[in-house]
This record gives C-alpha cells, structure tokens and sequence, in this order.
C-alpha cells in the first residue's frame, strides 16, 4: 500500500483541487504484506493518518 500512495500522490501532483481523496485505515500488514489483524485504537488512526499524508505528499485527506 506504501508504494501506491506514493504513486497516487506523484499522479495527482499539480491537480489536488480537482480531486478527492481517500483513504482507509485498519488493516495491520507484517512487513511481507501478511495480514495482523485490525486495529482502530485512536492513537493507531493518528499514525495512520500521518503516514498516509507522508506518502501522499497532501494536506489532508477529504474522506477517510
């Protein structure tokens, strides 16, 4: 997911104001991609959140 929201966010570069933006939380991958488990404890929406902006290059995400 890290590397499509890096290419989302190169792809929209110049033309925020004439997209939507969304994004999802919840899903816990290991570092090969395997599925942990769901988390949606607040602290972990926040670290989410922050890294999705990061990778996006975008401030803020209209709908998560």
């Amino acid at each position: 997911m890290e590397k499509d929201q890096e290419l989302v966010g190169r792809a929209i570069r110049g033309q925020r104001r004439q997209v939507l933006l969304a994004t999802e939380f919840g899903n816990v991958r290991g570092p090969q991609g395997e599925f942990l488990g769901v988390n949606g404890r607040p602290e972990y929406v926040k670290r989410a959140c922050e890294a999705s902006l990061r990778r996006l290059g975008v401030e803020p995400i209209d709908l998560l």
